[in-house]
């Protein structure tokens, strides 16, 4: 029984971390930073300390002001040329990490009812295939940490903190940007992405190391009956 809730809680997890990836999968499925944008598309971005009197322009900060000189160069076409956020590259990520979640997902749910089974019924062959559906699980968790830590990486290479700075500047009109606002969204998801998914390598970690023990535990205990009914 006590495996069968540790089971039902990495069960949770995994429901976790997959249900923070499909919203990082949704949030991706668009590019707009690679959209062409026109002078008068550009101008929509900022306020005017004359247009408003209730912003003081020394309250607008030197890189936010440099923020909006680069935007407002001819040259730039696209907010792409500014904040490089990588956006294709963490899509790609992130669908290949759905599909390996999905795949360790279902063989969990399957180990579990094989371990419910095995309860009932002691039979060598389900006790096998639960050992095969744990090994692979473990497998897929391997895959899964390795493309989570490359996902990591171009995460935190990106722009990303950049232009929610950016976003934060005084001279910026957020309502020009709504395009672009989901950036905040999809920065969210990533750091619960990373909670989940922590919580969750921790947690298996912490039951493999429990069972192995309870393994050692038995194995130690039918050792000293047999050497005690031997004597």
């Amino acid at each position: 029984m006590c495996n069968f809730i540790k089971s039902s809680i990495g069960i949770l997890l995994s429901i976790a971390v997959l249900y923070q990836i499909l919203k990082i999968k949704s949030a991706t499925e668009k590019n707009p930073f690679v959209k062409e944008l026109s002078p008068e598309d550009k101008t929509k971005f900022f306020i005017s300390p004359d247009a408003n009197p209730l912003i003081n322009p020394s309250e607008i900060g030197i890189k936010c002001r440099m923020y909006q000189n680069a935007i407002m160069d001819p040259s730039v076409t696209k907010l792409g040329d500014i904040f490089d956020l990588n956006i294709e590259q963490i899509h790609q990520k992130i669908r290949t990490l759905l599909i390996i979640s999905i795949l360790s997902f279902v063989f969990l749910i399957f180990s579990l009812i094989c371990m419910l089974y095995t309860l009932k019924k002691q039979s060598v062959g389900l006790i096998c295939l639960s050992c095969i559906m744990l090994v692979a699980s473990i497998i897929f968790a391997v895959a899964n940490f390795v493309l989570m830590y490359k996902l990591l990486v171009i995460f935190y290479y990106s722009d990303m903190n950049k232009f929610i700075e950016f976003l934060k500047c005084k001279n910026v009109y957020r309502d020009g940007l709504n395009d672009y606002l989901f950036v905040e969204d999809l920065h969210s998801h990533v750091g619960y992405f990373i909670a989940f998914s922590v919580i969750q390598i921790l947690w298996n970690l912490s039951t493999s190391q429990s069972n192995d023990n309870g393994k050692k535990e038995e194995n130690n205990g039918n050792a000293a009956v047999e050497l005690s009914e031997n004597f």
